[in-house]
């Protein structure tokens, strides 16, 4: 019976929820500190003056956000804690008005500050998403350069075989174009390669999410062009559980807010039925029947509603 008794006060729910609201966390910043760093070497890989301004609130974004998850689980874990203490001084003692009053104003403000959460992590959820559209259409669009280059392949290859002839193009000026004829013109007149790059590079400077110095914009060399597609495969490969994550810090969050929703109804209950109980005592002690039996259900009574019986969900 005693173990029963302890099992009944230890606070399951609030316990099981912080442990997956933490075990969320670590699976979202784990996913998506991963493809921040894929893309972060990807723009490294794709030469020194590439960088993404935007790619910055995404560390912001990890580090706030798991901070700020962390202490929300934690915090509930410990009002739900405080509640069950409540019922065990409300079971061995009787009801404490001022106690019941201050937990309920708490969780309202718990539950306000939820809220507020969900509205940041729908915003969460939205930027996500763009990160991982914008590593896709990288990626893809990368591959489109490959596919280009390898339909080149067959001119380079006769220009350095010798079977094209009539080009009047310094072989050591091809090489340094990644085999690109039109690239290796441009250079060898001077043009700058963001206004000159051709379908067979990855142009740099006409996609606005990234700044580039417009003398490195046009990038023709097909390993660079594979290490970084390498790069945004393997960001590419982390999407699932960013947003598998994600989904346990909003599913967890909302059993936190149902848990601690059905103890504020139980203890405003409790605290109705204690103004019952003391105008019913009252009303008895003022007509002179309730005497000293009056007194005990005001005091020690009063744990009778308020014992296991009546609060357990």
């Amino acid at each position: 019976m005693f173990w029963g008794d302890v099992v009944y006060y230890v606070p399951f729910g609030p316990l099981t929820c912080m442990l997956m609201g933490i075990i969320g966390t670590g699976i979202w910043v784990h996913y998506t500190a991963y493809m921040y760093n894929q893309v972060t070497w990807a723009l490294e890989i794709l030469g020194p003056t590439v960088t993404a301004h935007d790619l910055g609130r995404m560390h912001e974004a990890i580090i706030a956000t798991s901070t700020v998850y962390m202490l929300f689980a934690f915090f509930n874990f410990l009002v739900g804690l405080w509640r069950k203490i409540i019922q065990v001084k409300q079971d061995t003692e009787g009801y404490d008005a001022k106690t019941g009053k201050i937990y309920r104003i708490v969780v309202l403000l718990l539950g306000f500050s939820w809220w507020i959460q969900v509205a940041w992590l729908v915003l969460l959820l939205m930027g996500c998403g763009i990160f991982a559209v914008d590593a896709y259409v990288a990626y893809r669009i990368m591959e489109k350069v490959q596919q280009n280059q390898g339909a080149m392949a067959g001119v380079y290859s006769a220009w350095v075989t010798g079977a094209a002839t009539g080009w009047s193009i310094n072989p050591a000026a091809l090489a340094a174009a990644g085999g690109d004829l039109i690239v290796a013109v441009s250079d060898g007149n001077g043009w700058p390669r963001a206004v000159t790059c051709p379908s067979t590079c990855l142009n740099l400077a006409s996609y606005p999410i990234v700044a580039v110095d417009p003398d490195q914009a046009c990038v023709c060399d097909p390993l660079t062009i594979a290490h970084a597609m390498e790069a945004l495969n393997n960001a590419l490969s982390s999407t699932a559980g960013m947003f598998v994550g994600l989904w346990f810090m909003w599913v967890f969050g909302m059993f936190f807010q149902s848990i601690l929703t059905a103890d504020f109804v139980r203890s405003d209950c409790e605290a109705k039925a204690q103004e019952g109980a003391l105008g019913v005592a009252g009303g008895g002690a003022n007509g002179g029947g309730a005497g000293g039996g009056g007194k005990s259900f005001g005091a020690r009574g009063a744990a009778s509603f308020g014992g296991r019986g009546y609060n357990k969900l």
